[in-house]
């Protein structure tokens, strides 16, 4: 919908610049006052679309107002100075929608406020920055369709590896159902994609509206003045087709099962439960001890196979006092095969400083029937400022472990097929989720991801639950979220499983699973190739269909046989068969 592609800078040439009409409608009002019209539509947009936990429909309003204020912003004067506005809106804006939580997130509240100001300044910029690129790289046709949905992708996926990975990405992490079954092909930042291809459409539609008709016979004659009816036709048909296959993605939802595994045929899904630890407090300052979780551990340990601590649940000052507490912890675990997975805060000696203290946000999954932890991680991602200033970032990526289930009681040996089944556990934390592709380095897929969390308000913890949820569907797998923070959500993520299980910390919960028998452990395609698949597929099909026609125009596949052995061989090619590069 760039309207304003083939007009001259002047003002004059512009529509919208033509003296105010004298009944006054929807189209003559932003005919009339274009830069107020479209400013305002991106602040009420954002309003709805840049919360905490952003939507897949008002991101694509917002984007589709931005795409038609675009050409505006570019030729006409002072551009600067609009651009600059229109971030400083759209920036307060986005920080009225994540304000409440902001500032609580650090001691200083005035410090928070302003961390989120920079931060939503940033993305804002950048945001109508590619809408302004978008003006200067697309034409018309199959351009002006694929280019925006490729410099959109692009952004993000470049951001997304910022300290706070996605959090302050303009993307959908609700109302995508429809799309929910592309996540373990193209990840999230397909998400990306379908959302700006839906708001070039919208955006198109609109400006066909807008260019409908005139007020006055002379603001229709610049209209037709400015618009080539073939570049109309090549854009018109490029948008159709976008919009058709965008509407083509949803009808896998429609076929696609979107429900959990059902336990009929016992020889087909292996049956367990899982729990997550979540004391109530029982002291005057809210504050939970070892025993608390020990106890409230054991008060589920006779159903469930594995139960998961909250973040940080518990805090060590030495190597010592850890092993003591792991030690104590193997003695409460009573029946065999059963599992906790413990998340602690642990302070120990510098490895590379024996003078020196570090700390470690950690989990380790622990049973009766070994000394060792099973598996030991330790923190990646962490909440810029409030977590990094005092805690050590590991290093190492999360590991995997397969665990051995046991039979239940109730299922007879001839339908569990052995005394066994394996189950691939893996674990990551809280802010680890907001990363892209936390389990690339895994070497297969992981059949439960434990998710221990530690949030400081409601809003951040409907979002990171919302986080969990995709990092799940993209590895084809299923996360216990356990979140141990004041208003927090906890639940199962992935596999069918929609929606939380309990909202704050009121009681341990537990949760009924049956993953998939024999289990497939091949890697889904994006934890395979991560970004690199839509990076890859959003720019070839910008470039696909002009370098396929400028192919063909040099003679095809027999010119470029022809120029090879032009190069490579004492007898030359005909000239002119030859492609010209």
């Amino acid at each position: 919908a760039n309207l304003y592609v083939n007009s001259a800078p002047n003002t004059s040439a512009h529509p919208a610049c033509a003296r105010p009409p004298s009944s006054m409608n929807l189209r003559t009002i932003v005919q009339a006052r274009p830069h107020t019209a479209c400013i305002s539509a991106a602040v009420v947009f954002s309003l709805f679309a840049l919360t905490m936990s952003p939507s897949f429909v008002p991101l694509v309003g917002t984007l589709a107002v931005l795409l038609l204020y675009g050409p505006v912003l570019y030729h006409r004067p002072n551009t600067a100075g609009h651009v600059s506005l229109l971030c400083l809106f759209v920036t307060l804006a986005s920080t009225v929608g994540r304000l409440v939580p902001a500032l609580s997130a650090l001691s200083d509240s005035g410090q928070s406020v302003a961390v989120l100001l920079v931060a939503s300044g940033i993305s804002s910029l950048l945001a109508i920055s590619a809408v302004v690129a978008n003006v200067r790289l697309s034409r018309a046709g199959w351009s002006q369709a694929m280019v925006f949905p490729a410099i959109w992708s692009s952004l993000w996926i470049t951001l997304s590896h910022m300290p706070l990975g996605r959090l302050t990405s303009w993307s959908p992490v609700t109302g995508y159902s429809a799309y929910e079954w592309i996540l373990p092909y193209t990840g999230a930042v397909g998400l990306d994609w379908i959302v700006a291809g839906w708001a070039v459409v919208v955006a198109d539609a609109f400006g066909l509206w807008y260019m409908g008709g005139g007020p006055d016979p002379e603001e229709g004659e610049l209209l037709e003045s400015s618009r080539r009816p073939e570049t109309d036709k090549q854009t018109s048909g490029s948008m159709l087709t976008l919009g058709l296959f965008l509407v083509a993605l949803t009808v896998p939802s429609f076929l696609l099962p979107s429900y959990p595994t059902s336990t009929d045929v016992i020889e087909s899904v292996t049956p367990f439960e899982v729990a997550c630890a979540l004391p109530v407090p029982q002291h005057r300052d809210g504050a939970l001890t070892l025993d608390d979780y020990v106890d409230v551990s054991k008060s589920v340990n006779s159903r469930v196979k594995i139960v998961l601590w909250p973040e940080s649940a518990v805090k060590f000052t030495s190597a010592a006092q850890r092993d003591d507490a792991f030690a104590y912890i193997r003695k409460h675990i009573g029946a065999a095969g059963t599992y906790w997975a413990v998340a602690y805060e642990e302070t120990v000696t510098d490895p590379q400083n024996l003078h020196k203290t570090i700390t470690h946000n950690a989990l380790a999954l622990l049973s009766n029937a070994s000394m060792e932890p099973h598996l030991v991680y330790y923190k990646r991602n962490l909440v810029p400022i409030a977590e990094s200033f005092h805690i050590t970032a590991g290093v190492s990526p999360p590991d995997m472990y397969t665990l051995p289930l046991q039979k239940p009681n109730k299922v007879p040996n001839q339908q569990w097929g052995g005394r066994t089944r394996p189950l691939n556990i893996t674990a990551a934390i809280c802010m680890d989720f907001a990363a892209p592709s936390p389990f690339q380095d895994l070497p297969s897929r992981p059949s439960l991801i434990l998710a221990p969390a530690r949030t400081w308000d409601p809003a951040i913890g409907a979002r990171m639950w919302e986080e969990v949820k995709l990092r799940a569907n993209e590895l084809g797998s299923v996360a216990l979220w356990c979140d141990g923070g004041p208003g927090g959500v906890g639940g199962v993520a992935g596999h069918g499983f929609h929606d939380f299980y309990q909202a704050g910390p009121d009681g341990a919960w537990s949760r009924s699973l049956n993953i998939p028998f024999p289990f497939d452990g091949r890697r889904t395609l994006y934890s395979r190739f991560g970004d690199a698949i839509i990076l890859a597929g959003s720019w070839c099909l910008v470039a696909g269909p002009a370098g396929l026609l400028a192919f063909r125009r040099k003679g095809g596949f027999f010119a470029a046989q022809q120029w090879i052995k032009g190069r490579f061989s004492r007898a030359p090619a005909e000239p002119d068969r030859l492609i010209e590069f």
